[in-house]
């Protein structure tokens, strides 16, 4: 395992600090929370890293990144409804974390601005460049087998 730069910077977020732990593999997003009894961490190679990454470089998603974490604390320390999950065949904590995702999915797109009409003809016309050039490799390697 690579040898830890002790660089860490920890910044405050909320309940939360959250620090860039680098090594040899790569780079760690570490989370815990201000009590220092809880924690998380994302590699580089995860959608969360990058996420998170950017968002607590601006000051303004804070409060969002506090929300998202305290989703991730609460995930994992709740003590999930077993009765409903056995006797009723339900997830409750599962429905309302996919209901906070649906919402949050509605609200990406909504604020999402469309493409332009030059934007789209640009779009289409290089997928048929590439499709043409695709093409054209196939015709050759064939060509190239047959001889």
């Amino acid at each position: 395992m690579g040898k830890k730069k002790s660089e860490n910077k920890w910044i405050q977020v909320g309940n939360y600090l959250l620090a860039l732990e680098k090594n040899s593999l790569g780079a760690v997003l570490c989370v815990k929370n201000l009590a220092g009894n809880w924690s998380i961490r994302w590699g580089e190679d995860s959608y969360l890293f990058a996420v998170l990454t950017s968002q607590i470089q601006d000051e303004k998603c804070h409060a969002y990144v506090d929300a998202l974490l305290t989703v991730f604390y609460t995930a994992t320390n709740y003590p999930h409804d077993l009765v409903a999950i056995i006797e009723k065949n339900d997830t409750p904590f599962i429905n309302g974390f996919c209901k906070l995702i649906q919402e949050q999915t509605d609200f990406e797109v909504g604020i999402k601005k469309n493409a332009t009409q030059e934007e789209d003809d640009a779009a289409l016309k290089e997928v048929v460049q590439m499709q043409e050039i695709q093409d054209e490799l196939e015709k050759l390697d064939k060509e190239d087998g047959d001889n």
